[in-house]
């Protein structure tokens, strides 16, 4: 699989290690001072499926620009705590403009995304992406009311911050049907129905939710 021009060894998410993966996560981050929410596909996973989404294969992140250079002062910290077992590099994202756009860690095998949203003005909020259909970088901007205060949400057994007015956001940025599983292209991990009981196993929180 290729992800912003890479090749990607990950596979779909193991539901019982993503589950524990967010809550290192979350406490190795709140232990920098770093306030974390839920984003893109695990932030959908939390509030459609209240599980992560089958065909996912990694966790999404948001942090605030101002934040990010806590992980970046304290690099190896975190490039310890989060290097794969298997060698896959930690590392970050430089966009246009030379703009810091994503950090990336790795645990257990599963890719971690930490999204970095910039401030645009006053009311604004800003990420910097790769668009892999388009092959280029896509800025996507945002109303700051979704990010300047938070909710909260529960995913497996454990509550996480996730923007405001949720189910607004995910319309913005999934559109209105955002509630139902489509149909979508071979291999799209967000879309796919129908699925058999071994690849519905992937979104699993424990073993015993099956």
């Amino acid at each position: 699989m290729e992800y912003g021009g890479y090749e990607i060894k990950y596979k779909w998410l193991d539901g019982p290690k993503a589950r524990l993966t967010l809550m290192e996560i979350d406490d190795f981050f709140k232990s920098f001072g770093i306030p974390m929410w839920l984003e893109y596909g695990t932030l959908l996973g939390a509030i459609r499926e209240k599980r992560f989404i089958v065909y996912d294969f990694d966790i999404d992140i948001g942090i605030y620009a101002r934040d990010a250079i806590k992980i970046v002062n304290n690099y190896k910290d975190f490039q310890k705590k989060f290097m794969d077992i298997q060698g896959h590099t930690s590392h970050w994202v430089i966009g246009p403009d030379n703009i810091l756009s994503k950090i990336v860690l790795a645990k257990r095998n599963i890719k971690i995304d930490v999204d970095i949203w910039w401030p645009k003005k006053k009311t604004r909020f800003r990420f910097i992406h790769w668009n892999q259909e388009k092959g280029t970088y896509q800025i996507t901007e945002i109303d700051r009311k979704f990010h300047d205060t938070f909710e909260t949400a529960m995913l497996c057994d454990r509550e996480y911050r996730v923007p405001a007015f949720t189910e607004e956001y995910l319309e913005v940025m999934y559109g209105k049907d955002w509630r139902q599983p489509v149909v979508g292209k071979s291999g799209d991990w967000y879309t796919r129905k129908n699925l058999t009981l071994k690849e519905l196993e992937h979104g699993r929180c424990k073993m015993s939710d099956m």
